[in-house]
């Protein structure tokens, strides 16, 4: 269950037991750890209760009863200020919690972690695609052609190459057929309107006619 700091705490055998006043933050753990317990009174102390107490405890009316005893509360750990911290002034408190950062202590030694920083949603960056018709250039920057078709594999769906229509340089050099396959190590940068590869003109016809 959640709990509200500053909510009132009483045993399960009636005896009022003070309030919840800190939240223990683990940056190892991401999580709550535990809390500080202000008995109250003369004679009262702080104690440190384990988040599971808390989530087995019943809430009746403004108060938080334990499946403690007044006894064994009495007999848990003692809270010691020397153990703690507050949290360093640019500590983001987590909101799945909902308590403001001077609710929390962290354990000394890791006041200094880096602040929590709630995940944030993936943001899909659309890259550049390989389409029919883009315009094609070699290593050297010369348009060769246009793309014609692209070469699929049938059972991963991976990119085997692409076919050229040749155009530009291709059309002035020597060679039979209006198209050249160019496999896929030879692409380079896919720009919005261009595809650039990494060999040239020339080597790619030798590779045609090989």
């Amino acid at each position: 269950m959640g709990i509200d700091l500053g909510a009132k705490v009483r045993t399960k055998d009636g005896h009022q037991a003070g309030q919840v006043k800190k939240a223990i933050w683990d940056p190892r753990a991401n999580q709550v750890t535990g809390y500080v317990i202000a008995t109250g009174g003369l004679l009262g102390h702080e104690a440190v209760i384990s988040p599971e107490s808390i989530e087995t405890a019943k809430r009746e009316g403004d108060e938080v009863v334990l499946n403690l005893t007044k006894k064994e509360l009495d007999e848990l750990a003692r809270y010691e200020e020397s153990d703690y911290s507050t949290p360093p002034v640019d500590w983001v408190a987590p909101a799945i919690y909902a308590y403001p950062t001077a609710g929390y202590l962290l354990p000394v030694g890791y006041a200094d972690a880096a602040p929590y920083v709630p995940p944030q949603p993936t943001e899909h960056v659309h890259e550049p695609e390989i389409r029919r018709g883009m315009r094609v250039r070699d290593a050297k920057g010369e348009v060769i052609g246009t793309v014609e078709d692209l070469r699929v594999d049938d059972a991963t769906e991976e990119l085997r190459g692409v076919v050229v229509r040749r155009g530009g340089v291709l059309e002035r050099m020597a060679g039979s057929g209006e198209t050249i396959d160019v496999d896929a190590g030879q692409i380079g940068q896919v720009d919005q309107d261009e595809l650039r590869l990494v060999a040239s003109g020339a080597e790619l016809l030798g590779r045609q006619h090989a």
